[in-house]
């Protein structure tokens, strides 16, 4: 939210190194798809430059752009799963409290 809705609202602002500090690291699989969607984005500008003269360049452009954006995309889903087990787990315990 932004902060003229939260004043509106009236909502109470905390700190936001508080908040940061309650939050999940990510998970080891999230990084490591990232990190092949970027190995991903190398052949993709390669790919791109052959596709200026080629037919199968703008085909293997399309594949390595499609491959990349889905590995980008895991691992963005990898870590929300994450940030909702750890926060199901927090409002579990606080509940058993």
């Amino acid at each position: 939210m932004s902060t003229e809705t939260e004043d509106f609202l009236g909502i109470e602002k905390q700190g936001s190194s508080e908040k940061e500090a309650e939050s999940p690291a990510s998970s080891g699989w999230a990084i490591l798809f990232k990190i092949f969607g970027a190995l991903g984005i190398i052949p993709t500008f390669i790919f791109l430059v052959n596709a200026i003269d080629e037919e199968e360049g703008f085909a293997n452009f399309a594949i390595c752009l499609a491959v990349s954006l889905q590995m980008f995309f895991a691992g963005f889903v990898i870590d929300v799963l994450t940030d909702m087990r750890w926060y199901l787990k927090k409002m579990a315990n606080n509940h058993k409290d």
